[in-house]
């Protein structure tokens, strides 16, 4: 191996175990900026840091992690979103995470009643402080086709931890496991059907099954 390689070899073994050690101290709450995070975990992914890591894949190293998968990934589209779609951090970041998840729902590759996405993430994100979320909720939605029938709604339903750990969630994953794989994350990860989806499957085979008529006795 030539000096010059090996120079850059070790610069960017020393770069990517700096982001690991502060990934790992942030999540501990050493540092509290998730907007830190957030910008770590892109760069973990898009300069394939796992892979040194010892991980075939983003999704495999976000699993050694005390953080929600789902979390890691949110965070990190909106990182990739926004550069994108040139917003820039001091004009992204006083939006806050709750708005800009909302936000990055839309697909920067997309088009969105003929204009492009990055022209609709960077007016939303520009214009996002001054408005409420749910006005943003209902922009997003109006602008991917989530009105009437196909609306997002949120249910919200106050059980006993141990009726949610012992027989609503072990439901859930029964029906996940059932339903198998519904596509792939943008690492080439298989993606999983979402706790609503399974959650609906659950009561639509417990209504089925009560409209069934019964046997007919000899």
């Amino acid at each position: 191996m030539s000096e010059p390689t090996a120079i850059v070899g070790e610069a960017v073994a020393g770069a990517s175990s700096k982001v690991r050690k502060q990934i790992n101290e942030i999540i501990k709450g050493v540092n509290k900026s998730t907007f830190t995070l957030a910008e770590l975990l892109h760069e973990v992914k898009s300069k394939n840091f796992y892979a040194g890591w010892g991980h075939e894949t983003f999704g495999a190293y976000v699993k050694t992690l005390d953080l929600k998968t789902s979390k890691a990934y949110y965070l990190v589209r909106i990182v990739e979103n926004m550069m994108i779609a040139g917003v820039p951090k001091e004009v992204y970041e006083p939006v806050g995470i709750a708005k800009l998840r909302v936000i990055s729902k839309l697909d920067p590759t997309k088009e969105y009643q003929g204009k492009p996405g990055t022209a609709f993430i960077k007016a939303l994100t520009e214009t996002a402080k001054e408005v409420e979320m749910e006005t943003l909720k209902e922009a997003v939605d109006h602008l991917q086709g989530n009105t009437g029938e196909n609306a997002i709604v949120w249910l919200n339903v106050a059980v006993n931890k141990s009726a949610r750990d012992l027989v609503i969630m072990p439901a859930i994953e029964d029906m996940r496991k059932e339903i198998g794989t519904v596509g792939q994350e943008t690492d080439g990860t298989a993606k999983d059907s979402s706790d609503g989806r399974c959650l609906e499957l659950i009561c639509a085979e417990r209504l089925s099954a009560a409209k069934a008529p019964e046997p007919k006795s000899n």
